[in-house]
């Protein structure tokens, strides 16, 4: 692809020096996992996520001997990545009949794209926010090209034996209403192994979100907790859980608890997805925009993940 400057005109008599960028959205699930410690570098293609669980069994105390009881399980899950490129190309030439001819370089030749730092910032946003969507709704049997590069969580989970049923009443829709008595439902069955841990979360779609910040709002809870405006997250009232919104879980009506020290999040380099070249290519007298990088995701246990769906 390149410029499309079909909107711009002809109009050459402007002051314009900056170009407007549109808003996106910063993904926060890539985070949350760094922030836990679980990402895994290094993965090319597939790796095994080792599993350890052990038990402890009290044995009387009194008196001398070694009586061994109990058992430690080994096991392990596999995570995939998927290696995504993104390439663009722009020729600078494409804007001289436009009113952005006064941003090109003096001369015939060149070598830049206007507004290159904007175009870089925007562009590594919307490849942060398109993983992001991919990190949950990734599917590789799926024909949209954003999503079929690995399986994401929903995917995982919806394969997994031992997730928790979140939706024990088998509620019909998510309304304003109702997104209490959904998350209390979800709160309920939490496994009791994980529900002191302190990162546990509920995600949910950004949409999700809003109905349960408008219901705390009319019933007057809104000044009992403090809303983090800029993450869009929320201690959910009287529990250890925070409302965590994705638009990775916009427009499923899914929402997923569980604690961050059970998301992988797998890559070959880390922060590879925020790397990028922006180089001009002689031969076709056009700048190219060039990013790649591996990712996938992995859930250590499903039986310590709530899934709720209608």
């Amino acid at each position: 692809m390149s410029y499309d400057v079909s909107t711009l005109g002809t109009h050459v008599q402007t002051n314009e020096k900056t170009l407007l960028v549109k808003s996106v959205l910063t993904p926060k699930t890539v985070a949350k996992i760094k922030g836990a410690g679980k990402v895994m570098t290094g993965v090319k293609t597939k790796s095994q996520l080792p599993q350890m669980d052990t038990d402890a069994v009290f044995q009387d105390g009194k008196g001398c001997g070694f009586t061994p009881e109990g058992t430690t399980k080994i096991s392990k899950r596999e995570v995939e990545v998927g290696t995504i490129k993104v390439n663009e190309a722009l020729c600078p030439s494409d804007v001289e009949a436009s009113f952005e001819q006064m941003n090109l370089t003096a001369g015939s030749d060149y070598t830049e794209i206007i507004f290159a730092n904007d175009y870089s910032t925007l562009k590594t946003k919307k490849i942060a926010k398109a993983l992001e969507i991919a990190l949950w709704k990734g599917d590789k049997a799926s024909a949209d090209s954003q999503l079929k590069r690995f399986d994401g969580f929903l995917k995982i989970l919806g394969a997994a034996t031992g997730v928790v049923d979140g939706n024990p009443t088998d509620a019909t829709e998510i309304t304003k209403a109702n997104i209490a008595d959904l998350l209390d439902a979800i709160y309920e069955v939490i496994p009791e192994d994980i529900i002191e841990n302190d990162n546990l979360f509920v995600a949910c779609g950004q949409e999700v979100f809003r109905a349960y910040i408008m219901a705390m709002r009319d019933k007057n809870y809104y000044k009992d907790y403090a809303l983090d405006g800029a993450n869009n997250e929320v201690k959910i009232i009287g529990t250890n859980l925070t409302l965590f919104s994705t638009p990775g879980l916009n427009g499923t009506k899914k929402m997923v608890a569980t604690h961050w020290d059970n998301m992988y999040f797998a890559t070959d380099l880390l922060g590879e997805e925020d790397q990028f070249d922006l180089s001009y290519a002689t031969e076709a007298e056009e700048v190219r925009f060039k990013a790649k990088f591996k990712a996938g995701v992995q859930v250590a246990f499903p039986e310590e993940v709530v899934l709720f769906k209608l």
